[in-house]
């Protein structure tokens, strides 16, 4: 290719590792290769691709990794190995007015392969629903959401034009996930979206997460059922309490997980 560099997200062909790296390879160009999921957890988990992801790590220039997790996975590979965390654009992701009016909502914004992470907590979400303490709002589950949805809860499909729109429209975010190999790689692009729109975030302690929030700041870190009730009932009822995890979620947003605040880092590796 006509490059002086060649930057690599994922795999074209999960199940032919490497193909379109390995023609990259003989262009001689440097190669960067991006991680911000626990891609390698396929490559472990199917035998017939044991193995196969490791030399391309081992040929990449660089690797640059969403998150600890990922960063300590690639640095088994190479010596080059930059931690960029997920970022969003905060001159685009702002807080919306507060609306009086409004009935306060409990929101998540995700995909169909997620949806499962939510299960644990929808029984005190619909809890929280029939006592009219709030509403909740879903962005992006699919259609599988629809079979368990309850008075109070609003299905949106996931549209890129209304992404900032619907997560405005929420007061509370939450992330719930399991402890599980595949949830410590993720990158918690959804906390940094929520954070940057001034919402106070209510999330598990697992990966990332217990960096992006930090607990009784921007929000609360919740395991049990009891600490995930406390966090949301305390956050409900006490609206001075989510303004200002709100503003301190926001400036921090600003400061570590802005496009503005990375971007230069990754331009100074390439």
């Amino acid at each position: 290719p006509e490059c002086d560099l060649v930057w690599i997200y994922g795999e074209l062909f999960p199940f032919l590792p490497g193909l379109f790296e390995k023609l990259a390879f003989r262009s001689a160009r440097p190669i960067v290769y991006d991680i911000d999921d626990a891609f390698f957890l396929t490559y472990q988990d199917t035998p017939l691709l044991s193995g196969k992801i490791e030399p391309l790590l081992r040929g990449a220039t660089a690797i640059c990794c969403g998150n600890e997790h990922l960063r300590d996975y690639a640095a088994g590979f190479s010596g080059k190995v930059l931690l960029v965390p997920t970022v969003v654009d905060i001159d685009r992701y702002v807080p919306r007015p507060a609306d009086a009016d409004r009935q306060l909502t409990i929101g998540w914004i995700g995909t169909p392969s997620t949806w499962g992470y939510v299960r644990p907590v929808l029984p005190l979400l619909q809890e929280l629903c029939a006592s009219n303490a709030a509403k909740v709002l879903v962005v992006g589950a699919g259609e599988e959401a629809q079979r368990e949805c309850f008075p109070g809860l609003e299905l949106r499909d996931w549209c890129e034009a209304r992404e900032i729109a619907d997560i405005q429209d929420m007061d509370i975010g939450i992330m719930p996930l399991p402890d599980e190999p595949w949830a410590r790689g993720k990158s918690g692009y959804k906390l940094v979206q929520y954070m940057a729109c001034g919402l106070p975030v209510v999330g598990s302690p697992v990966g990332v997460n217990r960096q992006i929030v930090v607990d009784g700041e921007v929000g609360w870190l919740a395991s049990l059922e009891e600490e995930w009730r406390r966090a949301l009932v305390g956050l409900i009822h006490d609206p001075g309490l989510r303004q200002r995890m709100g503003w301190a979620g926001r400036a921090r947003a600003v400061e570590r997980y802005s496009l503005a605040s990375q971007a230069p880092r990754l331009i100074d590796l390439f």
